[in-house]
């Protein structure tokens, strides 16, 4: 996979995260000053187009049966747990491959991690109301959170953009499932009530972009690291499943071990 300069890759990062943050506070700005003016009135930070949105979807998932309000409310917070699980997977799946694919796995939640941090950062800065707090004569399915939990952008949007984004990287046949869940994930913070749309939407792209930066700036790093320390006994069974990883051509790229070449079969291609 091509890779890119740590430095670059910083540069970009910093660039995009920007752009988007301000975007989001540019469209965050009250819904007066950009001519919309939604019908219960201007909300303070949010923009019209996402009031409206937002209290089109929470009015549907009203009318929808309880069984689906309830299946909803539980998939919102277990959808980040099946993300985590499938990164588990990939990592131990991983294991049979290079270094290379080994630091991708271990990138991407590391990358997760980064990305809810910024979220959180954003978050606590802007300090924007819940809708459910804004407008309390509307009925949610999801019980409104507490005061100082803050609206924009979503966490878990944020968290779920970026699992799916960091299963994308290594291991290719689970990326569009993972992306489903994502974007199902985004989906239901809105439904639940509990968040504006532009919310979920920023949160979901500050996901994707920092784990991208993660990675982009340590993989090479990250692999020379597994390399050095698949040989080490203690660790050896988190870093490799019974072999070492493969060896690296000049220019950085990797070669397949010795024991993957010799195998009665091919390995199942899956990034």
């Amino acid at each position: 996979m091509r890779t890119m300069e740590p430095r670059r890759a910083a540069l970009v990062t910093a660039a995009t995260v920007g752009v988007i943050t301000l975007g989001g506070v540019a469209v965050a700005a009250p819904a007066s000053a950009t001519g919309l003016s939604p019908e219960p009135g201007p909300v303070e930070n949010v923009p019209g187009f996402s009031v409206d949105w937002y209290l089109d979807v929470v009015t549907f998932a009203s009318l929808t049966p309880k069984w689906l309000q309830s299946f909803t409310a539980f998939f919102t917070s277990g959808a980040v747990v099946l993300l985590a699980v499938i990164m588990i997977v990939g990592w131990w799946l991983a294991r049979r491959k290079d270094a290379h694919q080994v630091a991708l796995s271990l990138l991407a939640p590391v990358g997760a991690g980064a990305a809810y941090l910024v979220s959180e950062t954003i978050k606590t800065f802007l300090a924007t109301n819940r809708p459910c707090r804004t407008f309390r004569s509307i009925v949610t399915v999801a019980e409104c959170p507490p005061m100082e939990d803050w609206t924009f952008p979503s966490n878990h949007a944020t968290v779920a953009g970026a699992a799916a984004m960091g299963i994308f990287f290594f291991w290719r046949a689970m990326s569009v499932p993972a992306f489903f869940i994502a974007v199902s994930t985004a989906f239901s913070r809105v439904f639940i009530g509990v968040h504006y749309p532009h919310d979920v939407i920023v949160g979901f792209l500050i996901g994707c972009v920092v784990v991208s930066a993660v990675i982009l700036m340590f993989e090479v790093r990250a692999t020379r690291l597994v390399e050095r320390l698949r040989p080490v006994p203690l660790l050896a069974p988190l870093l490799s499943a019974g072999g070492g990883g493969g060896k690296r051509r000049r220019g950085g790229s990797l070669e397949p071990s010795a024991q993957s070449q010799n195998t009665d079969r091919p390995p199942r291609e899956w990034r």
